[in-house]
């Protein structure tokens, strides 16, 4: 599938991609906390992924699908790292600072406000 997707199947590329859905899934899993997995769901991170292995992949070096196996979960890997950046690094949407609905009163919001 590689060297035909190489030779510009866009079919090879697509069927390609989809047998590494779950072991790319399983990676999210994996490196998303249960807390950052409400906010952005594996297969979403997974199709992003896809999307832009599509438009890159002319640029892919490698030769071997173990080097395209690589190529592809590092591009995961980088939109992985994104998520976590977008949801615990930057302080408005640090997840950290979210409460279960209806567990804050009056006084806590205060203090949340207070904190910011």
């Amino acid at each position: 599938m590689l060297r035909a997707a190489r030779a510009g199947s866009d079919t090879a590329l697509g069927e390609l991609l989809q047998a590494y859905r779950s072991f790319l899934a399983e990676i999210v899993d994996d490196e998303l906390g249960s807390d950052l997995q409400v906010k952005a769901s594996a297969s979403d991170l997974v199709q992003d992924s896809f999307l832009e292995a599509r438009r890159d992949f002319e640029n892919f070096a490698g030769e071997t699908p173990v080097e395209f196996r690589s190529w592809l979960t590092r591009i995961l890997l980088n939109n992985v790292a994104n998520v976590v950046r977008r949801y615990r690094q930057t302080a408005r949407r640090d997840i950290s600072r979210e409460l279960p609905e209806g567990t804050v009163g009056r006084d806590e919001i205060r203090a949340l406000m207070d904190s910011s």
